[in-house]
């Protein structure tokens, strides 16, 4: 994804990526055996792979050296706070769905992170 990113922006990539992110846990809440299952786990992983280390890049292309500390703590600050929220949703949406529901709670924010990052302005 790296050298995909210097060419295209990282913008694209990491807004490509969320994408498929979106897609690909939406998808696995219609799956109806434990191998589809695995089998879209693994493909929205790959989806999704291109978010921390794009992000990371495009810390080092916006700030200077010695801001960085910052800009790395809230990202990963932001990460730890949504495995955390993302996991007790998940947990509490279990239970009343069969095990479908535990994907839907990610669909809303990840199109709001979607949104923020394609706003005017961005690259």
């Amino acid at each position: 994804m790296g050298p995909l990113s210097d060419r295209l922006g990282r913008g694209p990539i990491i807004l490509g990526s969320m994408v498929a992110f979106i897609v690909l846990t939406a998808a696995t809440s219609v799956v109806d055996s434990a191998a589809g299952f695995i089998r879209m786990r693994v493909a929205t992983a790959v989806g999704a792979s291109g978010v921390v280390p794009i992000a990371l890049a495009l810390i080092g292309d916006l700030f200077p050296f010695h801001q960085r500390e910052r800009a790395l703590g809230w990202l990963f600050g932001g990460m730890a706070g949504e495995i955390a929220g993302g996991s007790t949703a998940g947990a509490l949406a279990e239970s009343p769905s069969a095990g479908r529901g535990c994907f839907s709670p990610s669909r809303p924010a990840a199109c709001c992170s979607c949104c923020c990052c394609s706003g005017p302005g961005r690259r």
